[in-house]
């Protein structure tokens, strides 16, 4: 199993067609790719799920 953790202050975040993921921490099976995984600011990071989450409720 293989971990990738957001450095304190950032948070890691996922970005796919129609989906957002933003989380401190993700766990995989080895050999799975988590390069799609970026990090940024906490504060970055929930805006942009803020932006998302308004996106999908109009």
């Amino acid at each position: 199993m293989q971990t990738k953790k957001a450095k304190e202050g950032y948070l890691l975040v996922s970005r796919k067609e129609d989906s957002l993921s933003v989380t401190d921490r993700v766990s995989a099976p080895d050999g799975t790719d988590l390069t799609d995984w970026e990090e940024l600011p906490e504060t970055e990071a929930r805006e942009l799920e803020r932006v998302f989450n308004e996106r999908r409720t109009n």
